[in-house]
């Protein structure tokens, strides 16, 4: 499934200087190239198309596309479009940037010309941009159809003098009719708009746009996208007073397999969009006329128009606005180049302002918000103020419903709009001016005030100000505010579908990351918002709860030279409650206070608003909830009440849907826990039983012009367009920003989400905060100084002990490996082993509770120099049963000391990419930092690990053998009950070993044998190593063996046993077979440890080796290195229009182009663990670090020679292409290798079975013969 571009996508591109002069010699190319072509069009053409060149395609008014023919194309090659025998043209031209992309091309040239009404500075204005949102507000203007767009890079911005001017780089999307045919095509443009003179001394306007290619905007190939070519010129030239002439040259490729017949229409439709620059720039400049101005237009003989407000994306906020003909005439009349200095001047002072307020107004970003800090006064002020604000609340509620039985007194509140069942209403203001009343005053705290009475103040700019006094709660502390304003309340009633539970989950929040995600989801135009204390938060009763203070602040971007922003500072609380009947209710208010560290800034651009909400919610059927609010705001200053309720209106109807946000918030949460509810196992039966028919209604996807349908994001399975549900969830969200992204599911699962409870997401989401806060809080346990852990020596016998156990656990393994080939036609049996989990071609079973069998007797403990040994067994098993090939279930190879009940046994089956040198090169660790890279990969949420004693290091003889004692820190699972770490300290041990290749031979000593390695981790008890239960950890148990055949050159056949158990007091078993099952599916990244351990290696050489350079020639710095100008292993040039962008990788240092350099994984260790950071390198250190063998794990750094610093490229060149050429041959023998061996073992079984035949035939030979006699 494809991800949706945006330009939210796209990077800032930085050019360097090198590149800014490319673009200018380009665009001074295809400049001179389209003015001859437009000159030889004047002058000696008269204006006149060649008919026998050029095919008419449409018109619009007075403009004419026309198409270059077919056999001219086809015939010339030179490009010369207009078919001229001038022999003005400089040669240099047939060959410029429009001409070379067409010539390499089947799609044919473009040709506009005609005239529109107007000037060349309307012209010119209507098609200039500077910026995102103004290209944007000129694709919608011109209805070029574009799906996005965005200024990447600005080179030249307009100036004064010449206010049309713009250089940069620009980014665009294009989607065509029937997308499951024709994918959408994207475009990085190179764009240049200015004037110039032509050969007559005639000033005309040119835009220049060519496509270009950067090294940091590949194409999205993965995306479903196209690169698609662009070449256009447009000019404009005054030819009356009031018309302009346009001529454009426009040649477009849009790649892929698509038909002349589609393009040429679709770009002819665009082309005439262009021609509209004039009717831009009148909108254009009635939208500036509006905002100078200030104040209402005349609605008399109206003429409509459409202005766009906010361009902040490509869903543009379009505003229908009627204009008088008086002003349209009047705009017309305007001088487009008066008005595009004047928003140039607006512009360079809004740039001004908004930096004088970023370094002098702290209020404007609540990362700068500071938290606060409450007394106990602050604490007993604020919960005497929740108590007021709740009894108000309910008092009115209840009147509402139970006394007046939900209905609205038409006298006293007057419609002000609905949305679906809510309505919304006001005050009258005959009702507000009689019910008004003055309270009286009571100090209550001196750093929290939580009502006011208001008393007028001027800012500067004569903004009217009301400053706060603290005033009592006779009346309550809303009606109190409002009392002290001539602002009316609001309130809001009426039923929308959902839950209680899921508007309680949906309003809820406990930090700021999920206040910003509510705020997200409810789409309330805040700007910004940020939780500044905590008073209390959820528990098990109320996993909803919340009390606190939060801070919001909301601008009006399209307002702003009218309307300043406004911040709110307002203590919030959210509970449940029952009503005086029972009723089971939820209930949250805000309402503004002021406090002490957070004063408000009267100097400032924003103004503190006063507002006081109460909601109550009340389930009346099982899908339908009762929603009621009563809200007062007074923005302060000087803003129409008009503007004031409409504006709440929206924003009480928008916020009211609280159902919905909760659902969403469910979406994100089975999203994140995916795998809890739709298993693996599902997913593979999806796949082999997935047919081309939606998963909800079984409509067949299979059609011409019907798409594929699109894939669940939950169950993994197909869907139609009309079963697919949409979704904007919140991937991430911190304290300072969010990042949203788009979920595709069924309507199956989508319907799932609405009726799975969102009680059970509130109690586990608490669960997991208190984890956390219990995580912090143990965090600084671990990791544990190295000087608090225990030293552990190993005497001669212990070590000679732990080898025979080990070697007992893989001869079991090898014998249970065995029994599982010379059956593996028939696969595992079913009857024993029951599927858990898989990735890719490997499967783990889980043993049946009935199909329970050992056939291994074991020791219950062995204890042995203070040290007990968990599944030892007194004797290895070294002989083989007489039945052992017949036995139908394995047995683990290392047994638990606990009863079968608590203990389950796996096994692991399949293949897997790669080769098992590198396998075990990953595995083997000889000191701390290679252990933590090992662990850091392997498992997940490592809070510690050790290497406490290594018995057998690995030696130039024996590189990957490895027998030790290590100790190992999981943190606390964030699924289930468990709350505490998980520790173990175990034996490892991996080595290379042989097996017998088959055993249908008799005689057991002459079967050929087969290397394979192995890899063993059982838990310990060390009597000198200590439980850390002080730290809140556990101790756990588990035992495993693993074994790595080499199948083909590049597969490995991995088997594998494990037992696998927790610590008694765990009652819940139905996630641990699962658990350890995915700890299992892990050994598939094994080959990427081993990877990211050369490669981590190999930057720690080639840093040894710079250090050591750069200490040789400090006394003597040598000359810097030149840039190069080619690729070191393909060999393409750099060009800025050729997509050849050199990088240096940061191993080998060459300098290698965008194809040949790879992202690979490497370890940043900190002396204890670790982090893992990717890097960029070429391939040929990639294929280095990939391809392990037992001479290369010795030395895995580069070859000497490529120490030194070669003088030109091509010694580089040639060294790179003879380690390319010496890795292929080291990969070749060893293939030979393998299928040599694999020749001699089948040979030898063949040699010993004609053997036997033949001594078999000569008996019978003979005894015949002795009959005979």
């Amino acid at each position: 499934m494809s991800r949706r571009l945006t330009a939210a996508m796209m990077p800032e591109l930085e050019l360097s200087e090198e590149d800014v002069q490319e673009l200018k010699v380009l665009g001074s190319e295809l400049r001179h190239e389209v003015l001859t072509q437009y000159e030889d069009f004047l002058f000696n053409q008269q204006r006149q198309v060649d008919k026998s060149r050029w095919k008419f395609v449409r018109s619009q008014e007075d403009v004419h596309v026309y198409r270059e023919r077919d056999d001219v194309k086809a015939g010339d090659r030179s490009f010369d479009p207009l078919g001229s025998d001038s022999r003005t043209r400089s040669t240099a031209m047939e060959i410029g940037p429009m001409a070379a992309m067409a010539a390499n091309s089947d799609m044919p040239v473009m040709m506009v010309t005609g005239t529109v009404p107007g000037t060349v500075d309307d012209a010119r204005y209507g098609s200039t941009f500077h910026d995102t949102a103004t290209l944007r507000q000129r694709s919608v203007y011109q209805n070029e159809y574009m799906e996005d767009c965005a200024v990447l890079q600005v080179i030249e911005s307009p100036s004064h003098d010449e206010p049309f001017d713009f250089m940069g780089v620009i980014w665009y999307l294009k989607s065509f009719p029937f997308s499951s045919v024709m994918r959408s095509r994207d475009s990085l443009t190179y764009c240049h708009m200015h004037s110039t003179s032509l050969r007559s001394g005639e000033r005309v306007g040119i835009n220049l746009y060519h496509s270009i290619q950067h090294r940091a905007l590949p194409e999205f190939a993965d995306m479903n996208v196209l690169r698609a070519q662009v070449s256009l010129v447009v000019i404009f030239r005054q030819l009356e007073p009031q018309k302009v002439e346009i001529f454009m040259m426009n040649f477009l490729d849009p790649l892929g397999h698509l038909s002349e017949m589609i393009v040429v229409p679709e770009a002819s439709k665009t082309l005439l969009a262009i021609t509209n620059t004039c009717d831009t720039a009148q909108r254009r400049k009635l939208r500036w006329l509006v905002r100078e101005r200030r104040r209402q237009l005349l609605k008399d003989r109206q003429t409509p128009g459409k202005l766009v407000l906010s361009a902040s994306s490509m869903n543009l906020d379009m505003k229908a606005i009627d204009f008088c003909l008086a002003c349209t005439m009047e705009v017309k009349r305007i001088p487009a180049r008066e008005v595009a200095q004047r928003e140039l001047e607006e512009q360079q002072y809004a740039a001004r302002e908004s930096r004088v307020l970023r370094d002098s107004d702290d209020l404007l970003r609540s990362i700068s918000i500071p938290p606060l800090e409450l007394t106990d006064d602050d604490e007993f002020e604020l919960r005497h103020l929740a108590a007021d604000l709740e009894r108000e609340a309910m008092v009115a509620f209840e009147e509402f419903t139970y006394t007046h039985e939900c209905r609205v007194d038409p006298a006293r509140w007057k419609l002000l709009r609905a949305k679906g069942e809510l309505q919304v209403f006001r005050e009258r203001d005959c009702v507000k001016h009689s019910n008004q009343s003055t309270p009286s005053h009571t100090d209550r705290s001196p750093s929290i005030c939580y009502s006011t009475e208001t008393s007028s103040t001027l800012t500067d700019d004569g903004l009217a100000l009301r400053k706060t006094a603290v005033t009592a709660m006779e009346i309550g502390p809303r009606q109190s505010m409002a009392a002290n304003s001539s602002m009316p309340c609001i309130l809001v009633t009426g039923s929308t579908n959902g839950t209680l539970d899921d508007a309680l989950y949906g309003i809820t929040i406990h930090d700021t990351p999920s206040l910003r995600t509510r705020i997200v989801y409810q789409k309330s135009g805040v700007d910004d918002a940020a939780v500044v204390a905590t008073l209390e938060t959820g528990n098990d009763e109320d996993p909803y709860r919340f009390m606190g203070i939060t801070w919001f602040l909301k601008d009006y971007p399209v307002l702003n030279a009218v309307v300043r922003p406004r911040d709110l500072l307002l203590f919030t609380s959210i509970r449940q409650s029952t009503t005086s009947r029972g009723e089971r209710i939820g209930i949250a208010f805000y309402h503004s206070i002021t406090h002490r560290d957070l004063p408000e800034h009267s100097k400032s651009s924003v103004i503190r608003v006063q507002n006081s909400l109460s909601i109550v919610m009340r389930q009346l059927t099982d899908q339908r909830l009762e929603i009621f609010m009563i809200n007062f705001v007074d923005p302060l200053g000087r803003v129409p009440e008009m503007f004031v309720t409409q504006d709440i209106a929206h924003a009480l109807l928008t916020s009211a849907d609280l159902p919905t946000t909760g659902v969403k918030k469910k979406v994100n949460y089975l999203l994140r826990h995916r795998n809890r509810f739709w298993s693996s196992q599902d997913d593979d039966e999806a796949k082999d039983s997935a047919t081309a028919c939606c998963c909800a209604c079984s409509k067949r996807l299979a059609g011409f012009f019907s798409n594929n349908g699109s894939v669940c994001q939950l169950c993994r399975e197909l869907s139609c367009t009309k079963c697919l549900v949409t979704k904007k969830i919140v991937a991430e969200a911190t304290n300072t920003s969010t990042t949203c992204t788009i979920a595709e599911i069924c309507v199956r699962c989508f319907m799932f989400a609405r009726k799975f409870p969102a009680y059970r997401v509130a109690q586990e989401e608490l669960g997991r905060r208190r984890r956390g806060q219990q995580s912090s809080a143990m965090r600084p346990d671990f990791p544990i100084p190295r000087a608090h852990l225990p030293t552990i020596d190993v005497t001669p016998q212990e070590h000679a002990q732990r080898q025979r156990e080990v070697d007992s656990a893989v001869l079991q393994t090898m014998e249970a490996f065995q029994h599982y080939r010379d059956q593996q036609d028939r696969g595992v049996d079913g009857r024993m082993w029951k599927p858990i989990a898989g990735r890719e071609k490997l499967s783990v079973f889980k043993e049946r509770r009935r199909g329970t069998a050992s056939t291994i007797s074991t020791d219950s403990s062995l204890t042995r120099d203070g040290v007990s040994w968990t599944g030892a067994e007194n004797e290895p098993h070294h002989t083989r049963a007489a039945g052992s090939r017949r036995r139908a279930s394995y047995s683990a190879p290392l047994e638990s000391d606990r009863s079968m009940d608590s203990t389950r046994r796996l096994l692991l089956v399949g293949e897997m990419p790669g080769r098992v040198e590198s396998l075990l090169y990953g595995l083997v660790t000889k000191n701390q930092e290679e252990l933590a890279l090992l662990n850091t990969y392997y498992y997940e949420d490592i809070a510690d690990c050790a290497l406490l004693n290594v018995m057998t290091p690995p030696t130039a003889d024996r590189p990957l053998e490895f027998l030790g004692y290590k100790w190992l820190v999981k943190r606390a699972p964030t699924l289930g009950r468990g709350k505490r770490h998980r520790d173990a300290v175990y034996i490892e041990s991996c080595g290379l070993t042989t097996m017998p290749v088959s055993q249908d031979v008799d005689d057991e000593d002459d079967l050929p044998e087969e290397t394979i390695g192995y890899h063993v981790m059982q838990s310990v008890r060390l009597a000198r190593f200590p439980e850390w239960e002080y730290r809140n950890c556990t101790r756990m148990q588990h035992g495993a063996c693993f074994l790595f055949r080499q199948a083909k050159p590049t597969t490995i056949e991995v088997f594998a046993l494990a037992n696998v158990e927790y610590h008694a007091g765990h009652k819940r078993m139905s996630l641990r077979p699962i658990l350890h099952a995915e700890q299992l599916l892990a050994v598939s990244r094994l080959m990427d440890i081993a990877e990211a351990k050369r490669l981590t290696l190999m930057i720690k050489k080639r840093r040894a080796i710079r250090e050591e350079r750069h200490e040789g020639t400090r006394s003597k710095p040598g000359p810097l290195k030149e840039p190069a100008k080619k690729c070191a292993l393909c060999r393409q040039r750099k060009r800025f229009y050729n997509v050849v962008n050199l990088k240096d990788c940061v191993i080998c240092e060459d300098d290698v182009c965008a194809k040949c350099r790879v992202q690979r994984s490497v370890f940043l260790s900190d002396g204890t663990l670790g982090r893992i950071q990717r890097i960029e390198c070429c391939k040929s250190c990639a294929i280095s670090a990939a391809s392990a063998t037992s001479a290369s794990c010795k030395e895995p750094e580069r070859p000497d020679r490529d120490r030194v610093a070669q003088p030109e490229g091509g010694s580089r060149y040639r060294i790179a292409i003879l380690d390319r050429f010496q890795r292929m041959m080291e990969l070749r023998e060893v293939a030979e290798s393998t299928y040599q061996t694999a020749r001699r073992n089948a040979a030898l079984v063949q040699q010993q079975q004609e053997e036997q035949e033949r001594k078999a035939s000569s008996a019978s030979f003979n005894s015949s013969i002795g009959d005979f006699c």
